[in-house]
This record gives structure tokens, sequence and C-alpha cells, in this order.
């Protein structure tokens, strides 16, 4: 079984080995000397083998995982331009800022070995290449940032200097309805569990200089310059348990389940843990759990993704509202909503469960007029 990074988290890991492949030339528009980089990106996804199951003795199914097809990357690179010394963002030259990738170059499964691997961790492996034309001068330090998606992401704006790069924002929710951009976000909503990216302020020992953003490139001033990058998820997976005690199935039947009030709108990608709402924005969407599932009306498990927020007006907790419909009713419902503490999970998003156990009869009420019932 596939082991869990930090919080149980599934990974990917990017594997970006630079290796320059060409002569120096002249870029036309700005005159400043340049080389094509070639950067083959190994990307490693795991192979999750944790098996789901709804009861006790159920055989259960595997959460299922899409291979990425988009890659977004950022080299932001420290260099030598004469006398002066500059920082700039250096991107591959695609359409729309976005790399696709090649779904035959998959390998088959095998065991990763890198440096920042667990024991037995199963992983696809994509093998293929970047090219993106660099400053010519003495490079000092250069940081990669990247993210992957099963679709691709809207909102993204063109990052000019490294702060920017980690305040990039991607798009949850369109602005016009049934636009092709809100197509789009509705899609991404539905993938929120392939998208993975490098969060910003996940640091690792180096024994040169102590602590160093893990993203940054080693060897640097050579002809061979590296880097390791793990890629994590982005959004936080919830999993939900209910249970109705048998004294009471026969009055309590659950026919409805809805994950609502999910953060939408505009969503950090590289710092996963530091989106903040203060009031349940009009972005916000709602997912079905179930409906009329005769064999869930008693007992069930299911999971789901989105992104994680810290709630302002509830300590900054994780609030995850859920609306459940009893029954067959259709205009009644019941709010419960889990407020987690999140606040020591700073770098990488958390797995979150909610457990539902009746052991009376729900009240409902108009679904208008129900009101949210904290747990």
């Amino acid at each position: 079984m596939l082991r869990k990074m930090l919080n149980r988290i599934n990974v990917i890991m990017c594997t970006v080995l630079c290796a320059i492949i060409t002569s120096a030339c002249i870029d036309d528009n700005d005159a400043v000397e340049t080389e094509t980089v070639s950067i083959p990106v190994n990307l490693y996804i795991p192979v999750n083998q944790e098996v789901i199951t709804k009861t006790p003795g159920d055989p259960g199914t595997y959460e299922q995982f899409a291979l990425p097809e988009y890659l977004y990357i950022y080299f932001v690179l420290n260099y030598n331009d004469g006398s002066d010394t500059k920082t700039q963002i250096f991107r591959p030259e695609t359409i729309d800022g976005v790399v696709n990738l090649d779904t035959e170059k998959w390998s088959q499964k095998k065991v990763y070995t890198g440096p920042l691997s667990q024991y037995g961790d199963f992983v696809y492996e994509y093998e293929g290449k970047i090219d993106i034309s660099l400053p010519a001068g003495k490079r000092n330090w250069a940081r990669v940032y990247a993210a992957v998606s099963k679709v691709k992401l809207t909102g993204l704006d063109n990052p000019t200097t490294e702060a920017e790069v980690t305040n990039l924002k991607f798009s949850l929710s369109g602005a016009v309805a049934d636009s092709e951009e809100d197509i789009l976000q509705r899609n991404l909503r539905n993938n929120l569990q392939n998208l993975y990216s490098s969060p910003y302020n996940y640091n690792i020992s180096d024994g040169e200089s102590g602590s160093i953003y893990y993203g940054t490139v080693k060897a640097i001033t050579g002809t061979v310059p590296y880097v390791n990058l793990l890629l994590y998820h982005v959004a936080s997976k919830v999993d939900l348990i209910w249970n109705v005690a048998t004294s009471q199935q026969s009055s309590l039947r659950i026919t409805e389940i809805t994950a609502e009030n999910q953060f939408g709108g505009q969503a950090y990608l590289f710092r996963p843990m530091e989106n903040v709402r203060s009031t349940d924005e009009a972005g916000a969407y709602n997912t079905t759990i179930i409906s009329n599932d005769v064999g869930s009306q008693w007992m069930g498990r299911a999971y789901y993704y989105t992104i994680p927020f810290k709630d302002s007006r509830y300590d900054n907790k994780f609030c995850i509202r859920t609306r459940l419909r009893k029954n067959g009713e259709a205009d009644k419902s019941y709010l419960p909503e889990f407020r987690r503490d999140i606040s020591g999970s700073t770098i990488f998003t958390p797995w979150v469960r909610g457990d539902l156990t009746f052991n009376t009869v729900f009240t409902t009420a108009l679904d208008g007029e129900a009101e949210v019932d904290p747990k």
C-alpha cells in the first residue's frame, strides 16, 4: 500500500533535471544573451492502493485518480547581467502558459526510490522535456514552482516576480453562467483530486544554508543543474461516514446528502492552506454526494475533494457543511456543519473526516429556514 506523506496526502513527484544543450544566442527583442536549456521533466504520480469501504466486511473500491494532462511551471532565476544582478521569471514558450503532457509517455507502475520517497512507493512515471531560454550570464540561484492538472486552469495571471508566482490564484467559479470559462471551471471542480502543486513554504534542511525552499535548484552554477520537486494535492479530501442506529431505521432513511458552501472564486495555487473566507461567498458551490441510494440510506461512506479555507467567523476553522434530506422529502433538510481546526496544517492540505451517527431521528426544516447545526 502506498504510504502517505505527512498528512496522509497523496503525492506527485516531479524531478526537473536541467542540462544546457545549445550554445549562446541573442534575443532580438532585448539583446540579452540567452541559452536554450533542455529540461527533461520526470513526473511521478502515486499508484493509489487504498481501499475505500462502506461497511465492515465490504470489499470496497479503490480511489480513482486521473493522469495530469497540463503542466504550469515557473523558473525563478537570479543571475548577473553585466554589472547588474537580476531576478526574473522564465517559462517555456507555450500557448497560454500551459505545457501539454503527452499521455502516451506514462510508464508502467514502478517503485519510486527518490530522495523524498517512502518505502514501497509505487508510481507512474512521465518522461518528457521542456525547453526554456535563460540568460547566458552567471547564474546565482534558481527556484522552480510547478503545478499539474487533469484539466486546464483559468484565471491565472502572467507573473513577473517571484512574489506574484507564489500568490497565483486560479478560478473556481465563472462570472457568466454556461460560458466557456464557466464550463471549464465546473470541470475543474469535479477534478480537484487531480490538481497538484509545489507549496511555496515547504522548506527542507540544507547543509550549507540551513533551511531552503524544497524546489531550489541544485548545482545552479554548474553545467548540469537539477531539482527534485514533489507536488502535493491542492484540495483537501473530505471523508464522510454516516450511520443510522438499527433502532431508528424504521423511522429514518437518509435519501440525499449534499456538500454545500464549498470554496469558490479565486483559490491559491501554491499557498493551498492560506485561503480565507469571512462570509458565505456568492461563488460557493454544492456537490451531490448521494441521492435516493437505497444501499446507503442507513449506512454509508463517501469522499470528495474541496479547496480548504479558514473561516474568520469561526476562529479560522475549516467549515464543511452538508445538507441532508430524510425519507424522500424534497423541500426540507437538516444542515450539519463540521468545523475542523486546521491551524496546525500550514503547508499541506489535510484529510478531514466527518462522522454522522444518528441515534434519534433528526428534525428537518424548509430549505430556506433550515439553520446550520455545528458539529
